[in-house]
């Protein structure tokens, strides 16, 4: 007799009983049962990760400020100063920095926004959580 491989279909997906799962009937998501977080957590590791980038260009930046304040006295012209402190370098650096930053963060809420939703929560409920308007949560799920 031939054994076929199951398929996903085939496959028992009920969760095995233990002190943290639902009661039997529930259906409830949760993380083990539906892959749920995997964009959130995907999110939040993202905002995490510009966040790093952002704290290291803004130390960059502190430390060539620094320079330039104490060198302000031994420079006749402010313009040498300036170019040596790569000041053009400097905001643009920050500028990407904070951008990429803002970006992150707006992906990070959006994830969260669509996680609370699939569990259940009213786009008012969200708002509040947040502590913005209904119509700003909606539109940040809306245009996502």
């Amino acid at each position: 007799m031939k054994h076929e491989a199951n398929t996903t279909k085939d496959r028992d997906t009920t969760p095995v009983s233990g002190p943290d799962s639902p009661p039997p009937g529930d259906n409830t998501p949760t993380p083990t049962t539906s892959g749920q977080h995997v964009l959130l957590t995907d999110a939040l590791d993202q905002l995490a990760a510009t966040m790093e980038v952002a704290i290291a260009t803004l130390k960059r930046n502190r430390e060539m400020v620094m320079a330039a304040s104490a060198a302000l006295g031994s420079t006749r012209r402010v313009a040498d100063l300036a170019a040596r402190a790569r000041m053009s370098d400097l905001r643009e650096g920050l500028s990407t920095a904070l951008h990429e930053l803002d970006l992150a963060r707006g992906r990070a809420r959006l994830a969260f926004f669509r996680e609370l939703q699939s569990d259940g929560h009213s786009i008012r409920e969200i708002g509040d959580m947040w502590g913005i308007s209904r119509q700003l949560a909606s539109r940040v799920l809306r245009d996502g």
